[in-house]
């Protein structure tokens, strides 16, 4: 999570200012990630002590499981336009609240996976054991439910990446 973080929060600079599209790109992607992960809810915690309201709200607002990444730009310029003690107090606050989170057990394990001491994400062990199949998906975790359903995070053998299934009823 830290990792990702780092990304939104302290990306690249390329020596170059005409790949900075790049790296605001990369942010995009980052911020899409963080945001998925906020979606699943025992991850909330983490980030809602990790960021101010007036970060915490539009980072909201953007919506669950959106895929496209110009939908991430208004955030991501949102970070880049914080001043440069509001930036370093942003990182220093969901640094805290990552490892609050990891050793409360909560933001440690995420979607499935389990946050390495390098920061890499492995998959955990058990996710494996208890999964159902359905339609060539493996179902590894039932992310959020509501009155129009439920979404699973689930995963193809063939096809690299996680995808977010829909259950509707």
């Amino acid at each position: 999570l830290v990792s990702v973080g780092n990304l939104l929060f302290d990306p690249p600079q390329p020596p170059d200012p005409r790949q900075q599209q790049h790296v605001l790109g990369l942010q995009c992607a980052a911020a899409r990630l963080l945001r998925f992960l906020f979606a699943v809810e025992r991850n909330r915690k983490t980030f809602k002590e990790a960021f101010s309201a007036y970060v915490l709200t539009p980072f909201m607002d953007i919506g669950s499981y959106l895929w496209p990444l110009d939908v991430y730009r208004p955030f991501v310029e949102l970070v880049n336009g914080l001043s440069a003690r509001e930036a370093a107090l942003l990182r220093d606050s969901f640094r805290r609240a990552c490892d609050r989170g990891a050793a409360r057990g909560g933001a440690s394990t995420i979607a499935g996976a389990t946050v390495g001491e390098t920061g890499a994400l492995r998959e955990a062990s058990s996710s494996r054991a208890n999964a159902a199949i359905v339609g060539g998906y493996e179902l590894l975790e039932c992310v959020g439910a509501g009155a129009f359903g439920r979404v699973h995070l689930a995963r193809r053998d063939d096809v690299p990446g996680d995808f977010a299934l829909k259950e509707v009823p």
